[in-house]
């Protein structure tokens, strides 16, 4: 199994634990930056978990 692939099961697999609604999904684009926000602002994940999540997307080194 590639990176890709376990980056996407492991995406799926946070995102179906989180009981993400299949409307935040349902689109031509996903927007994972959003998906994390709802999820946060839903109670769905905590703030340091949103934290490291959004962390791990940017460019510049951070300490998560």
């Amino acid at each position: 199994m590639n990176v890709n692939d376990r980056f996407i099961d492991g995406l799926a697999e946070l995102l179906t634990t989180a009981g993400t609604p299949v409307e935040w999904l349902d689109s031509n684009k996903v927007d994972l930056k959003q998906i994390f926000v709802k999820l946060k602002e839903s109670g769905k994940i905590s703030e340091e978990l949103y934290n490291h999540v959004a962390c791990s997307f940017t460019k510049k080194a951070c300490s998560c």
